[in-house]
């Protein structure tokens, strides 16, 4: 009888400690089934459709002559384009470490991390000079305001998981 009850209790240990185990296995795999517009099956994001509204945003709120918005547009996207790449290395070579990295390594990578961020700060520099051949300074600053009130507001309804509207012209636009 003894050998019965060592044996059932065992059992009940061994069950009751994998349940939290598994427990959380799944949580984690429903938070991430709702994040909203994650990259599965179900997902509505077009980053096609995301860069259109934003160069029509863009026109709309600064606005742009049809020559200025052709030039404007095609320099925004080499910048984005450029920076986006600059980032990716970043994000790697952050990810590069690990327990085993030694101090040398992480010095190195953290030198390189700091190059690539002066890149970036210096694709910003290059091209807003170029936007200031195209633009008066007025509209240029209009530009950057427009570039981060887009990005802001359709963040939030990313997280909000809202209707995916894209942002419309604000009220500090129409003054």
């Amino acid at each position: 009888m003894k050998l019965f009850a060592y044996i059932f209790t065992a059992i009940l240990c061994l069950s009751f400690s994998q349940l939290p185990i598994s427990a959380q296995k799944f949580h984690s795999r429903d938070n991430r089934d709702r994040r909203p517009f994650h990259h599965n099956n179900r997902s509505s994001f077009s980053q096609e459709e995301f860069k259109k509204q934003k160069e029509a945003y863009f026109v709309r709120t600064i606005p742009l002559s049809p020559e200025e918005a052709q030039t404007v547009l095609a320099y925004i996207h080499q910048l984005k384009t450029a920076q986006r790449n600059n980032d990716m290395k970043i994000r790697n070579l952050r990810n590069s470490i690990n327990a085993h990295t030694s101090s040398k390594q992480c010095l190195i990578v953290l030198r390189q991390i700091r190059e690539l961020q002066y890149a970036n700060l210096k694709l910003e520099t290059d091209y807003q000079k170029k936007f200031l051949k195209v633009l008066s300074p007025y509209k240029y600053l209009r530009l950057l305001n427009a570039d981060n009130e887009f990005d802001r507001k359709m963040l939030n309804e990313m997280v909000n998981n809202k209707k995916r509207e894209f942002p419309q012209k604000s009220r500090s636009d129409t003054d």
